[in-house]
């Protein structure tokens, strides 16, 4: 019996279909409304600073000004095969 994961069996138990609508959820959310556990990597024209550690399911987003307040308009989520973005789409 093995007591640790190797390099293949990184994420295998990891829902990564539940992570992906966990960060399509997020788009357009205003910023008082995102999760505590949320990074934020853009907020309009700030950029700050990221620790380099991969934490499967991590949402990092960029946040702009829509008018009525800063709302998530890219969202980044840490899956098994690398990161993936989603975007908000154009209204």
């Amino acid at each position: 019996m093995r007591d640790r994961a190797g390099p293949d069996d990184f994420g295998a138990d990891f829902d990564t279909d539940a992570a992906r609508e966990e960060a399509r959820a997020v788009l357009g959310m205003p910023e008082e409304d995102l999760p505590d556990d949320v990074r934020i990597a853009r907020r309009g024209d700030e950029s700050f600073l990221l620790t380099e550690d991969y934490v499967l399911g991590r949402l990092t987003v960029e946040l702009d000004d829509d008018g009525d307040g800063y709302r998530v308009t890219s969202v980044v989520v840490e899956l098994p095969d690398g990161p993936e973005t989603f975007e908000l789409e154009p209204s």
